[in-house]
């Protein structure tokens, strides 16, 4: 990539580059330049290391960077069903040109270890049914929305995926469909799990869990994924309503509760 792509040095306007970096990825192995990758996957590649998460770009840094390529834009629009999230914003120099921000890097589908759904299989009516089915990652049981740690300020984003790939014998049927956060999708938030936090779970199994919640954590392990009770699936539904909604289950329950009282 050239430099005239990036934002100049100095008292600048902050929309006058044609890409003004945010928090880019390093991602060794893997080159946008390289023609052996479909498209898709080498735009992915420029929005991770030359823009990044919180980067702006006009959208003519696309062109100059893929000038061989048909259609850039909507590669990069298509990534939107891989987890990936854009903002835009007229640019204040010429409200003309529409300003791209990169607000979530989705999934790294340059890697081809990476999982991914598999655009035009999937119809908005499937999805749809299969998320009132399962209503949160079928793998973690977090719900949309949810943070996963007070010590992680990410917030999950659901997605649906194939158990089991068309190309590799999956039907299409919603019995081999689940929905999954961007953590268990095989994205870049699978964490790195060492000697210590396996060590953790062990004992953690062994110390802390009676005899029913062992025997319950372990069917998740020997099945893979998790089940729920009445009450997360209630949770799951609630957390996908609007401010308006929850407000109203909430005065609508707190009025149960202190007439109980």
């Amino acid at each position: 990539m050239s430099d005239d792509l990036h934002a100049p040095p100095g008292d600048q306007p902050a929309f006058a580059p044609l890409v003004a970096p945010g928090r880019t990825l390093s991602t060794p192995g893997f080159d946008y330049h390289d023609e052996t990758l479909g498209s898709r996957a080498r735009v992915a590649l420029f929005l991770a290391t030359e823009v990044g998460e919180g980067g702006r770009f006009r959208k003519q840094a696309l062109r100059l960077a893929f000038p061989g390529i048909d259609q850039v834009d909507r590669r990069m629009r298509e990534l939107r069903t891989m987890g990936w999230a854009f903002d835009y914003a007229s640019d204040p120099e010429d409200q003309r040109v529409r300003i791209t921000t990169v607000t979530r890097i989705g999934l790294h589908i340059w890697n081809p270890e990476v999982p991914r759904p598999t655009l035009g299989r999937i119809s908005a009516v499937q999805s749809r049914r299969v998320l009132e089915r399962d209503r949160v990652c079928t793998i973690c049981g977090i719900a949309a929305g949810e943070q996963y740690a007070p010590d992680d300020n990410r917030t999950a984003q659901l997605i649906i995926q194939y158990i089991v790939p068309p190309s590799q014998g999956g039907s299409e049927e919603d019995s081999n469909l689940h929905v999954v956060c961007l953590r268990h999708s095989g994205g870049q938030w699978a964490p790195q799990v060492g000697k210590e936090q396996v060590q953790q779970v062990i004992s953690s199994f062994d110390e802390e869990l009676d005899a029913r919640a062992r025997t319950q954590f372990l069917s998740w392990v020997l099945r893979g994924q998790r089940s729920f009770t009445p009450a997360e699936r209630l949770w799951a539904v609630y957390q996908s309503m609007g401010p308006r909604e929850r407000e109203t289950v909430r005065s609508e329950l707190a009025q149960r509760l202190e007439d109980q009282g």
